[in-house]
């Protein structure tokens, strides 16, 4: 019996990808052009993505990446594919190759076929104005690829290394981490480094000197960029938390009813001490604000704005609710206050946010969707009922 399905929809100009799963054979591929009908087929291919001029289309293969001219059709097979990305401002694929300790970055030119190397390195990034940051672990610098991919160091440090490259909007700012020596302890510590290429100037944050971060250590969460220029570009968003021993097996399990969560994950989330916290740190002044507290670990962003909402997971714990009800404050980054903004609610990531410019946050609650205007203090119904299980929202 056959079974079919889109998993796969991506448009680029005149071209479309999509896949089709079968029951008893390979899933296959299929890139066509919606005007003429050409098509071109790849069993036991997984996806596709297309340049931003629409002329090559990079299919990830079991093994590789086959790169299929468009018009032409021209095929190049590239093994051992460890992560690519097409360049926006000219005819380029930068590709990262090899495997484990032996890796290659290639910049390839589907024009010309012109092709440029660069050995050991282990990850890049790429700018929205087309600088190439290449990390080889002990050295970051940056090539141009419109410049003959002329390479320049930004830092080098031989006893250690570098990782988590994240560029600003402009693309004048690279900030990027070095881990720590290790130590008994977790999460493992790492510093920041924040490099403009402008005025040549670098910042370092040291969280072993720092005084405002209080003993905790600048920690990778899994899912999550390690560093986040904020829509200012002023400052480096990144999350720290107070050091503990790792948690192991125990033959024994001995059950609390009066944790707050069951007993696996209150060993792990349990303690809001240990909770990963949201700090903002302003690399021209060296100064550290924390959005993120012990009483309000959670903290969901408000882009383009100087506020964040916070809250604490564990408040009404224990209880049953598969999404924990907590209160929900406004804080201002600035100032530090706080004001109540919703009591005991349950909501999840996809019913609340905030308006492209900040001024306006949008929840779900009591049935209804909900816009608070953060200026005057408002909350306004826009919405008469819905149909969502959530009733149990309270506003202040």
């Amino acid at each position: 019996m056959l079974f079919r399905s889109v998993s796969q929809s991506r448009y680029n100009g005149n071209w479309i990808g999509y896949s089709l799963h079968y029951e008893e054979a390979p899933d296959t591929l299929f890139v066509k052009n919606t005007k003429t009908g050409k098509e071109f087929i790849f069993p036991k291919a997984s996806s596709v993505t297309f340049s931003n001029d629409s002329q090559l289309a990079a299919v990830k293969l079991e093994n590789g990446l086959l790169l299929r001219e468009l018009k032409g059709g021209k095929a190049l097979t590239i093994n051992s594919v460890l992560q690519f990305e097409f360049y926006r401002q000219g005819p380029y694929i930068v590709l990262l190759t090899g495997k484990e300790k032996n890796t290659t970055l290639k910049i390839l030119n589907y024009s010309t076929q012109e092709q440029f190397d660069y050995k050991g390195v282990k990850s890049f990034s790429i700018s929205n104005d087309g600088k190439i940051a290449m990390n080889t672990g002990n050295k970051v610098t940056v090539v141009i690829p419109k410049e003959q991919c002329k390479e320049a160091t930004m830092f080098e440090d031989v006893a250690g290394e570098f990782k988590n490259l994240q560029w600003n909007k402009t693309g004048n700012i690279l900030a990027f981490l070095q881990p720590l020596p290790k130590d008994s302890l977790m999460p493992q510590n790492h510093r920041i480094y924040c490099y403009n290429l402008v005025n040549k100037k670098q910042y370092v944050l040291d969280p072993s000197t720092h005084a405002a971060l209080g003993g905790q250590r600048i920690m990778v969460r899994i899912g999550t960029p390690a560093v986040l220029f904020s829509e200012e570009e002023e400052n480096l968003l990144f999350a720290a938390a107070q050091p503990r021993k790792p948690i192991t097996k125990e033959k024994i399990e001995v059950w609390d009813s009066a944790t707050p969560l069951e007993y696996t994950p209150n060993r792990y989330n349990g303690n809001n001490k240990y909770e990963p916290k949201l700090h903002q740190w302003d690399f021209r002044t060296n100064q550290i604000k924390a959005i993120g507290t012990v009483d309000k670990p959670k903290v969901i962003r408000i882009k383009n704005s100087p506020y964040a909402l916070v809250g604490n997971p564990l408040q009404y714990e224990p209880q049953y609710a598969y999404h924990a009800p907590m209160d929900i404050y406004l804080k201002n980054i600035a100032t530090g206050k706080e004001t109540l903004l919703l009591q005991k609610v349950a909501i999840n990531s996809s019913l609340i946010g905030n308006s492209p410019n900040g001024n306006f946050i949008h929840y779900f609650a009591e049935g209804s969707w909900f816009v608070y205007d953060i200026e005057r203090a408002a909350h306004i119904n826009v919405s008469t009922s819905a149909n969502t299980p959530n009733k149990t929202a309270r506003h202040k």
